[in-house]
């Protein structure tokens, strides 16, 4: 023994010689980087499996992400090293992310300089960043000690002579540790007053539980009670950093901080050498070794998650930093080198360790694999040959080829996770199976030792332990040598290289663009963004070239000097491409979308002067609006009335539909975000009224800002208003807001004179509140509240004949919306969502008897309806780098009463639907869907679709989908009886349900003519209705009487039709749209002998100029509505009781001017809308629902508006 200890003396050293070098370049090399700002689509070619703590695009919550998930959903984050808590490897922000989502990057590294300057090397510190917050851990010997904090994370404080910046340090146990002074605009006599006092010292050691005490003490002048409420704004925001984030973490950073400690090194440098002295005796003993499994899977595997993998062995030869992780991965390396035996796979593998003890607990005879030690051998070694390859080769994914992150982890939502816990089971017959055929790490490290040993193979019969692989003859001190240069690369500083890029518009910079560095000669490939200033600095070095690029800005591609230099970004026309959210497991750009979905943006709103929905839509060219005085707006797509368009707010379904539609004029938009119309079939994932389209409209919600609020005016010379105002706040993990909007339209007559009485458009007020609270909380997000809506509307009589009495009538609408949404997300994979809500819509109409003389009102009769419906949504998504899949279930109850409707059973649908996106090949994606509904009146069959999708070079983009459809007659079209002066429609309790399939199809090509962008794009779609509910006429039975409408079944519906769209964009300044649509419509039934397709064609254009630098725009639309044909009545020849009804052309044409003042904080719109002065226009036949009459509206004629939009925003 005491020989053997002899012999093995000279490893012993040269053990504790490589553990001490490691040791060194740990501390001073280049395995310490500085924090610097990395591009998370390349994060993961300089690390391997990076830790990146970070918050994603549109949150404000932290979480560890993926580096996969980094590249589609980070906003910023920073990079965490594997074991060390006292710095982190660097800033990291997507090449997607907006200029002001880096603001908290650019201060994290403006903090750290302050702190270096502070302490220098006696103290170490950690910049992390909270939610809104950004704040530094900091050390003392490895021990967390407190937190810091700058008054930035709240309102500036102001003083004599304007800000005052301070930083406090903030103990664990809840006391002021002390407050560093940062900046301010005071004179340098005033501040030595201030500090020879130490008036900032006698805030030391103060409780946080007692903030309020701060202020007793808070001086006589400005400037110190400046300081005071700073320091007061610094502890609300520092105390529950400390209770809800730090205190929960802090027993564990300390831990990991202690493994730094030089005792705690020395220590597993002497347990390392006991445990190659005894190794003998520690193999012999199974209770030992059995120990040594069980206390690696605890603590290696479930307690850390941490091992090593083969892909950290080639990263010396890629150029890449060494990273924390490399470091514990050249030591085993190295001990495995000197002393010739595969100590990881034998002692530290947490995976090895599970197959162990399973294989020890095993109910089953085991049985070893029918192959050879050398075929096994030979299995391994080309896994990990073609997997090595492919890192090498740019295939950075073929990296997580590893089963214990997912498994140790408790990955549920993966199936890697599923794939580990096989492999476990399989070893309990099959011994060691992972690590006999598959494992690379075991593989590299198994060749290294024989490399020591010098051995080959020996024995014959099948084995449960790592195989060898061939003799390979190599110099143990060389292996050292090398991988020991490779730690000490980097140390060299050149000269500092500063590159700024611009807007070449407006010469504004451009953060988070992508700057990629590339010296071919050399083989220099190195990738950087840019920070807030739109600045980076490197280190230079001839022959380099940078490729510049930007998702809103053309590529740009330049050899750098050896001075410092600016590139300008010409502005791509695909900066238009906006994210969308509906029907997405998360928000992405439109383009992306398997769904063709076209976002108009909150700034195109405003531009257009909108007020209402109908405002927005008026200028789609897929989109047809019919009016009606009572009844409001309703909507046609793709030659579908507005039973077969989903109308959703935030995802909510409206409800509250008259005459089966949603009056798209109750739709304010004073609190929209955007809105998104999606084209084409979407029956699957929304059911019923999703077969033309869906429209879904986002709210606003506060992300980054503690306080916004906004204030909007809008006048319209015809007599119409608009008064809105919201404020919203939000703090730390909590958010709340309130809208409240007010409508008022004075009415309008085309022929207004003082012998009339009634309007064509009737008067009407509009009332909307609409609060919110949103709150997150881990993995958790929720948002509840509700939209209350209140329209009134009066139709007033004509003057009478004979005496003073006129008959009015008012119609009073009230819509009240509960929601609620939730969001779990269990990993960057997968997410659970719920969408909940209650609605309710009550309207009343009141029959009114007017003394013209005394203006007193008498209400003579009046009738109520009043429907409630429940609506919940439960949505799984699950998505992988193959394939996106969703499972989903849906509920609607809907009940109805009223004074005209008889009693009914209500309605009740449920459905349970999943779609599977997968992704062919990098052009080519499909989705198939499948769903099943449960109706408590009818039938419903399966409903399916399938959606293709080929995108080409970012040029070519083309969309396929195919879709089935049912829709079950609602309560209103079975039950509903609605009078008045003007309508009489009667429900029919014998409807049958809508069937139907829907085709469509799109395909579009971006290219540049000269200076220009251009965009091509061909749709076209085919509908057809089996069944069809339409309004059909009841012949009068007395001549002159007017005609009764009823719900019914048309046998057949036919719709098809297509649109062309070219869109010219020059330097995103000068802005050309066309488009041209076309759409027929044909009905069979019995009663029609001879109804041909109608065409209608419709031709939309629109131009805009943009002046940046003034922030001054133009914009122009125009709109031409051809001859549009509908089903409708005859009552002149009950034999042929339906003809078709035409509405004659017209043309909309608007012009406005935009301008913004005070940084954009206030935005005035003014412009004219329908210069061409259309109000009415002719219909021939009977006009739908109507009892007469030769003409229908369109519009109040020529008006003027002016809008005033005021923004002001917090952070």
């Amino acid at each position: 023994m005491l020989k053997s200890v002899q012999l093995d003396i000279p490893k012993s050293i040269l053990t504790a010689v490589v553990l001490g070098l490691v040791l060194f370049f740990t501390m001073n090399g280049p395995l310490n980087p500085p924090s610097v700002q990395f591009n998370a689509n390349h994060v993961d070619q300089t690390f391997f499996a990076p830790k990146i703590v970070g918050q994603s695009k549109g949150k404000s919550d932290f979480g560890l992400l993926s580096a996969d998930a980094a590249k589609v959903d980070l906003a910023y984050g920073m990079i965490t090293p594997e074991q060390k808590q006292q710095q982190s490897h660097g800033l990291i922000s997507s090449d997607k992310a907006v200029g002001e989502m880096l603001n908290n990057a650019q201060w994290a590294l403006e903090m750290e300089q302050r702190l270096k300057e502070r302490w220098g090397g006696e103290r170490t510190f950690q910049i992390k960043m909270f939610e809104e917050h950004c704040f530094a851990e900091v050390y003392d010997k490895g021990r967390l000690v407190s937190v810091y904090l700058e008054n930035q994370v709240n309102n500036h404080v102001q003083g004599y002579a304007g800000p005052v910046y301070i930083g406090a340090y903030i103990g664990k146990h809840g006391q002021l540790l002390g407050l560093d002074y940062l900046h301010s605009l005071e004179t340098e006599s005033y501040l030595r007053k201030i500090f020879r006092t130490d008036y900032m010292g006698q805030y030391e050691q103060l409780d946080l539980g007692a903030a309020h005490s701060i202020d007793a003490v808070s001086g006589a002048t400005i400037t110190t009670k400046a300081i005071a409420d700073a320091t007061t704004m610094l502890v609300e925001v520092g105390a529950p950093m400390v209770e809800s984030y730090l205190t929960e973490a802090m027993s564990d950073f300390e831990v990991k901080a202690s493994l730094n400690k030089w005792w705690v090194v020395q220590a597993v440098i002497l347990g390392l050498l006991f445990l190659f002295h005894f190794q003998k005796k520690i193999k012999r003993s199974k209770s030992i070794r059995m120990g040594l499994a069980i206390f690696t899977l605890l603590f290696l595997g479930f307690g850390m998650n941490q091992s090593f993998t083969y892909i950290t062995f080639v990263q010396p030869f890629m150029g890449t930093e060494l990273s924390y992780f490399m470091v514990a991965y050249s030591v085993m390396v190295l001990l495995s080198a000197i002393w010739g035996k595969n100590v990881y796979c034998k002692y530290v593998c947490p995976f090895g360790a599970a197959q162990m003890i399973s294989l020890k607990y095993s109910p089953f005879k085991k049985k070893d694999i029918l192959i050879s030690n050398k075929q096994a051998s030979l299995i391994r070694y080309a896994v990990t040959l073609v997997l090595l390859s492919g890192v090498i080769y740019g295939y950075r994914d073929w990296g997580n080829f590893e089963l214990f992150p997912d498994l140790f982890g408790l990955q549920f939502s993966s199936y890697w996770f599923f794939v580990a816990v096989l492999v476990v089971l399989v070893s309990m017959r099959f011994p060691m199976i992972w690590c006999r055929l598959t494992c690379p790490t075991g593989c590299v490290l198994d060749t290294l030792t024989d490399a020591a040993e010098f051995r080959g193979y020996k024995k014959k019969k099948p084995i449960a332990k790592n195989t060898v692989m061939p003799k390979i003859k190599r110099n143990k001190p060389m292996v050292a040598t090398v991988l020991l240069l490779f730690m000490g690369l980097g140390n060299a500083r050149a000269q500092q290289f500063h590159l700024s890029v611009i807007d070449l518009e407006d010469q504004r910079a451009i953060p988070a663009a992508n700057v990629h560095l590339v010296d071919a000669s050399t083989g220099f490939d190195k990738y950087m963004v840019t920070n807030e200033q739109g600045q980076i600095s490197f280190d230079y070095r001839p022959g380099l070239v940078a490729v510049v690029s930007h998702l809103c800005y053309l590529p740009k591609q330049m050899e750098l000097g050896s001075a410092s230099m600016t590139i300008k970004l010409q502005p791509d026309v695909r900066m238009l491409n906006q994210v969308v959210m509906t029907a997405q497991a998360e928000p992405v750009l439109a383009d992306r979308s398997i769904y063709k979905i076209k976002p108009i943006s909150n700034q195109e709103i405003e531009k257009l002067g909108a007020v209402s929905l109908p405002d927005v839509l008026q200028f789609q060219t897929g989109v047809n609006l019919i009016e009606d005085g009572v009844l409001g707006t309703k909507i046609i797509m793709q030659g579908l009335e507005g039973e077969h368009v989903k109308i959703m707010v935030d995802g909510v379904p409206l409800v509250g539909r008259m005459d089966g539609n949603i009056d798209l004029s109750q739709i304010n938009l004073s609190q929209v975000d955007h809105i998104e119309v999606l084209e084409g079939p979407m029956s699957v994932i929304y059911g019923s009224n999703a077969l033309a389209g869906t429209i879904n409209i986002i709210t606003r919600e506060i992300q980054h800002q503690s306080l916004r609020v906004n204030a909007k005016s809008y006048a319209e010379s015809v007599g119409q208003f608009q008064n809105a105002v919201s404020a919203e706040v939000k703090k730390g993990k909590h958010a709340a807001g309130i809208t409240l909007g007010y409508n008022y339209f004075n009415g309008y007559s085309e022929n207004a004179s003082s012998n009339r009485r009634s309007d064509d458009w009737r008067p009407k007020d509009q009332l909307q509140i609409a609060p919110y609270y949103a709150f997150r909380s881990g993995k958790l997000k929720g948002k509840v509240g509700l939209n209350f809506f209140d329209e009134t509307i009066k139709a007033l009589g004509e003057y009478p004949s004979i005496g003073a009495l006129a008959y009015d009538t008012q119609f009073n609408t009230q819509r009240i919306n509960y929601y609620s949404n939730w969001n779990y997300k269990f990993s960057a994979q997968s997410n659970l969502s719920a969408v909940l809500s209650y609605q309710t819509f009550d309207r009343l109409t009141e029959n009114i008897t007017t003394d013209l003389v005394t203006n007193g009102e008498t209400v003579t009769s009046s009738s109520s309806e009043l429907f409630d419906t429940f609506n919940g949504r439960l949505n799984y998504f699950y998505k992988s780098e193959l394939f996106n899949w969703q499972l989903g279930a849906e509920a609607t109850l809907e009940n109805g009463s009223g004074d005209k409707m008889p009693e009914n059973d209500g309605m009740q649908e449920y459905a349970l639907y999943t779609t599977l996106e997968w992704k062919l090949s990098e052009s080519w994606s499909a989705q198939p869907g499948l769903r099943y509904m449960y109706n408590a009146a009818f039938d419903a069959p399966f409903i399916y679709n399938l959606h293709f999708k080929w995108d080409k070079d970012n040029k070519w983009l083309a969309r396929f989908s195919g879709a089935t459809a049912f829709r079950a007659p609602s309560l209103k079209e079975r039950y509903m009886i609605f009078v008045d002066s003007n309508h009489r429609i009667f429900g029919n309790e014998n409807l049958l349900p809508e069937n139907g399939y829907n085709f469509s199809g799109s395909i579009s090509r971006l290219f540049s003519v000269g200076a220009w962008n251009v965009k091509a794009e061909a749709k076209g779609y085919y509908n057809h209705l089996t069944d069809g509910i339409e309004l059909m006429v009841i012949p009068a039975e007395n001549e002159g009487d007017a005609a009764d409408y009823v719900y019914g079944n048309v046998d057949e519906k036919i719709t098809y039709g297509g649109e062309f769209v070219l869109n010219w964009n020059y330097e995103n300044r000068l802005i050309f749209n066309t488009h041209y649509n076309v759409v027929n419509i044909g009905y069979y039934m019995p009663q029609l002998k001879d109804l041909a397709y109608a065409p209608n064609h419709n031709v939309s254009l629109s131009a805009e100029y943009r002046l940046p630098s003034l922030g001054l725009g133009f914009k122009t639309d125009f709109r031409y509505s051809g001859e549009f044909t509908q089903l409708s009545a005859n009552p002149e020849e009950e034999e042929e009781a339906y003809t078709s009804a035409v509405r004659d052309a017209f043309a909309i044409w608007n012009c406005s001017v935009n301008k913004s003042f005070w940084e954009k904080k206030l935005t005035v719109v003014a412009g004219a809308k329908n210069l061409l002065d259309v109000n009415t226009i002719n219909t021939t036949g009977s006009g739908g629902a109507h009892s007469g009459g030769a003409t229908a509206p369109v519009a109040w004629g020529r008006s003027y508006f002016i809008s005033l939009n005021f923004n002001l925003n917090k952070r």
